[in-house]
């Protein structure tokens, strides 16, 4: 089988272009734990390959810090029902997350989440998961 020049230029330009790893969720979080979390939306950010929930909420020790809080890819929220003007600035949330291995981190894993203002929710209905093509399992 013979291959052009341009097929095989390409070829060798996709590989030498780097790509991001994907971390392990079970290196990242600890999957088999929960932590609630109360506390003021910064931003949310819809993208791939993982949305994430920048919170504004105290530590375990009552310290304010900036959470980072990973969710599904964007598809997958918007399948549900989630668009990036779902949660604003300003809102208050109660999140369960799969916390951070290192508490320093500030880092979570959505579970759960509740908005007390409207009562809107998400996680507690069938479907409404991080997908277990990330390996976590609900608890």
């Amino acid at each position: 089988m013979r291959f052009s020049p341009v097929c095989l230029l390409a070829a060798a330009l996709m590989m030498s272009v780097p790509s991001d790893a994907h971390h392990s969720l079970f290196a990242t979080y600890v999957l088999d734990q929960q932590q609630v979390l109360r506390g003021t939306v910064k931003e949310f950010l819809v993208r791939n390959p993982h949305s994430f929930i920048l919170l504004n909420a105290p530590d375990q020790q009552g310290q304010m810090q900036e959470w980072q809080i990973e969710w599904s890819p964007a598809g997958i929220l918007s399948s549900q029902g989630i668009r990036k003007e779902t949660l604003q600035p300003g809102d208050q949330l109660e999140i369960t997350i799969a916390p951070g291995k290192d508490p320093l981190w500030h880092r979570g894993l959505v579970r759960i989440f509740r908005r007390p203002a409207d009562g809107f929710e998400w996680g507690t209905k069938p479907g409404e998961v991080v997908p277990n093509w990330i390996a976590l399992s609900r608890r």
